[in-house]
């Protein structure tokens, strides 16, 4: 009889706290498997134990790496420059020795993972599966010692046991996927995993100065972020160590036991393993040779042959609970338990002093390190979650694997000198701010962290109103972490700047720039582009032209591209409102667009472009009417789009500084839906062509019109990752949306990489997304190790894995892996000119 293997690798878990003479059938016993062991003392190795499902693998080659930090060529550097420690074999219990004089970390510290391969899954013989390849990722391995040492001065916990199968496997590759070496004979049974140590700094004298390796943080993190999905001493997932982590571990499971069927077969009496390394691969590309390679293409190609790789899932799996077969549909949308995607995501839901860390979360970005900062807008203790209390409006600060760097902040002072304090017709004293309703975060050049403290007021002291007015608004800044490990936060000071902030966006030369759309008549800079420097508030001016956000309602973000022909690039600003223009009798919704000089926040002569739809916005300044400009008079809107885009929300831009914009309305006459601009060709602000999906179909004509659709269903936010691919936070499917566009033909074509129509989802919406345990997102963030965070504003609650209730609105969600890694913060990108490039 078989016993299950969570069953088994849970009691061995439990006797390994016993000594270590009573370990043998845990995978720790017999000395055989180690080249030079027998003299040795037993607590001077780190032992081992693999497992097939549920079976020992014997005889097994088992080799112990450290991934590349490496000087790369053109194109090379990721997934290279992996060194071998020390090699050994698995003996009759399936249990191997590293022994701690065998082998020594080189220095400088480097990430440790160990990789399994071939040997017999337990049938019996003389059988070999060549196919089996199974790893696991360890951590740092500390310079000059050994796993089992450790460093516990840096931080290196020593590892005596490591449980080697499936689980482990796949979240090593998950975690690890964008550093690992693309299937090829050079790496059968031996990924190769690695990173480029190029440096990127951000140009500024000291003290400013920062320096940076993205690609080696980023891969550094990733091995943390695999531990968040499995146990590596006891096979298993979740993780019980960090009780705040909440993985897919069914989906994870689901996994594990589509490669188990291989790896517990005998290759030459069973097609198994060939038919499923077949099943795997894409077309066109090198056939998987090994489980690694087949779980790297399942990875990268998350909506490819799902039905398929599911059917491998047979009779009663060694890994459960499972996910159910792809297609099951709950209501209108997908089951978020149903194997239609092969992401894996984690909600982090953290806890300090027995409070929850987040709480409704809005703003979102990621730091030099990896770090990720929020905006907590505040919301009243959940009846029924563990723990439960009161999260009120603040700043924190998590690190990479979810943990508390920051716990959350209520306040900051502001400066006297920096800012729109120029403004004022007397000194202003330094007081207190109380954050109110943080909206949106950007990271400086020196990594600190800036927020939106929205909805609040400033009043006495300006020339042009009362001390009754609202006069201006304010702005945080935190101080930088300084290393993935190290909190942030310990000064924070802000500055006043325009009325009503809204958007904010840092461009590559530390400049911040704020949208102002507040309509009070008294108020500093109000509907207007504000700009001053990121080092010390100074420089502070307004726009003059067209001003952001002139119709009523809405708020207007805003975003920085690095568009050669603009000095400082063009600044973007999109208007949460719609225009709607008469068309054949229907009333059709279009977006505004305003674009301003990034040196002088000034807008372009071409901010404004004649469409059929606005004919009297000839001049490129705005013309006053009472039948065009949205039939508003005496004000200029910014640009009408030359194909539909309505209520647009957020915006990012790829390497060929195009734009990416997310649009809202799903009502009658409206859609949802992602639009994407040709980077202006000149200085003034042109915008040659645009293309615009609309439930799935690209509409490009200007006579289009747009009808009410499900095409993503309110996407919110957006982040173009290192592959050129955008990603959008879907506010209402619990989903996030993968697209790319193809401009070779001139006119942009959009490719949603996500199910949707001609996938495995019956029925389902098209573009619908990689559904996960997300809902109500709102922003959207990818980090250096190729992982997309959102953040949720839901009450609803979810089991964590502790078996007590979390509300989304207390967590972060972050899909593993499966975005290309991307230099942060976006300043230093934009910095680096490596907008939609890998570092």
């Amino acid at each position: 009889m078989m016993l299950n293997s969570n069953f088994s690798k849970a009691l061995c878990f439990i006797t390994t706290l016993l000594p270590i003479t009573l370990l043998t059938g845990c995978g720790v016993g017999g000395g055989t498997a180690s080249q030079s062991s027998s003299a040795t003392p037993v607590s001077a190795a780190t032992r081992g134990y693999v497992n097939g499902g549920n079976l020992p693998v014997t005889g097994a080659d088992v080799n112990l790496y450290v991934a590349g930090v490496n000087t790369p060529g053109t194109g090379t550097g990721y997934g290279s420059g992996a060194t071998l420690l020390i090699h050994t074999k698995t003996d009759q219990t399936g249990s191997f020795i590293f022994n701690s004089g065998d082998y020594t970390c080189p220095t400088p510290t480097q990430q440790a993972y160990i990789v399994v391969s071939g040997g017999n899954p337990g049938l019996g013989g003389t059988v070999n599966n060549p196919y089996i390849t199974l790893m696991a990722a360890l951590g740092p391995c500390p310079a000059g010692g050994n796993l089992l040492i450790g460093d516990l001065t840096h931080g290196i916990a020593p590892i005596p046991f490591i449980n080697v199968d499936e689980i482990t496997t796949v979240a090593a590759v998950w975690a690890l996927q964008q550093f690992m070496t693309p299937p090829g004979s050079s790496n059968t049974n031996a990924p190769n995993i690695g990173a480029p140590n190029t440096t990127y700094t951000n140009g500024l004298s000291a003290p400013n100065t920062l320096s940076v390796q993205p690609a080696v943080v980023g891969m550094n993190n990733a091995f943390t972020t695999a531990k968040m999905l499995a146990d590596i001493a006891t096979g298993t997932s979740p993780n019980l160590n960090y009780p705040y982590a909440t993985p897919e571990s069914a989906k994870i499971n689901t996994l594990a036991d589509i490669i188990a069927t291989c790896v517990n077969t005998d290759p030459t009496a069973s097609s198994i393993c060939s038919n499923m390394m077949a099943d795997a691969t894409p077309s066109g590309a090198t056939t998987a040779a090994d489980t690694i390679q087949a779980l790297w293409y399942i990875a990268q190609h998350p909506i490819h042959n799902v039905s398929n790789l599911y059917g491998y899932v047979t009779g009663t799996p060694p890994f459960s609970p499972t996910y159910t077969a792809p297609g099951t549909l709950s209501g209108s949308v997908p089951s978020t338990t149903a194997f239609n995607d092969t992401t894996i995501a984690i909600n982090y839901a953290p806890v300090s002093n027995n409070l929850p860390v987040l709480g409704k979360a809005f703003g979102l970005a990621i730091d030099a390190y990896g770090n990720a900062w929020f905006t907590n807008q505040g919301q009243t203790a959940v009846s029924g979650d563990s723990p439960t209390g009161a999260v009120a409006a603040s700043i924190a600060e998590l690190g990479p694997d979810g943990n508390v760097l920051l716990a959350p902040v209520t306040t900051f002072n502001l400066s006297t000198t920096g800012g729109s304090a120029s403004k004022f017709t007397v000194a202003q004293p330094t007081n207190t701010r109380t954050i109110i309703i943080p909206t949106v975060l950007a990271i400086d050049l020196t990594n600190q962290p800036w927020f939106v403290n929205g909805d609040t007021a400033y009043t006495g002291g300006f020339t042009a109103c009362s001390t009754t007015d609202v006069c201006a608004g304010d702005l945080g800044v935190f101080s930088a972490s300084s290393a993935a490990s190290v909190a942030g936060g310990s000064s924070s000071t802000g500055y006043l700047v325009g009325y009503g902030p809204s958007g904010m966006a840092i461009d590559g030369n530390n400049n911040v720039f704020v949208t102002n759309p507040g309509n009070s008549s008294g108020g500093v800079s109000s509907r207007q582009i504000t700009h001053m420097s990121a080092l010390d508030g100074s420089g502070f001016t307004s726009s003059a032209g067209a001003a952001p956000n002139t119709l009523p309602g809405g708020s207007a973000m805003v975003a920085v591209d690095t568009n050669p022909n603009v000095p400082g690039g063009i600044v973007w600003v999109e208007n949460f409102t719609a225009c709607p223009q008469p068309l054949g009798g229907t009333t059709v919704d279009f977006g505004i667009l305003s674009l301003y000089g990034g040196t002088a926040a000034a807008a372009l002569s071409k901010s404004e472009v004649a469409t059929t739809y606005d004919p009297n916005a000839t001049t490129g300044a705005g013309t006053s009417g009472t039948t065009g400009n949205c039939n508003q008079t005496n004000i200029n809107i910014g640009q009408l789009l030359q194909s539909p885009m309505a209520n647009p929300n957020a915006i990012s831009f790829d390497r060929n500084n195009g734009a990416w914009l997310t649009n809202q309305i799903h009502a009658s006459g409206g859609f949802d839906g992602l639009t994407y601009i040709t980077a202006p060709a000149d200085a003034l602000g042109t915008i040659s062509s645009s293309t615009t999906l609309v439930n799935g179909v690209a509409s490009s004509s200007n006579q289009g019109v747009a009808t009410s659709g499900t095409t993503m269903s309110v996407p919110y936010f957006s982040e173009v990752d290192g592959n050129n691919n955008v990603w959008v936070s879907v506010n209402s499917i619990r989903s996030i949306v993968e697209a790319s566009v193809d401009t070779s033909g001139g006119t942009p074509v959009i490719t949603l990489q996500t199910p949707g129509q001609g996938s495995a989802i019956t029925g389902a919406a098209y573009g619908l997304g990689f559904v996960h345990n997300t809902l109500n997102s709102r922003m959207l963030a990818i980090d250096p190790s190729g992982n997309i965070w959102v953040t949720n504003e839901a009450t609803t609650s979810y089991v964590n894995q502790s078996g007590s209730n979390t509300s989304m609105t207390n967590s972060v969600t972050v899909l593993v892996g499966a975005a290309g890694p991307v230099v942060t913060p976006i300043s230093l990108r934009m910095h680096n000119k490596l907008l939609g490039t890998k570092p």
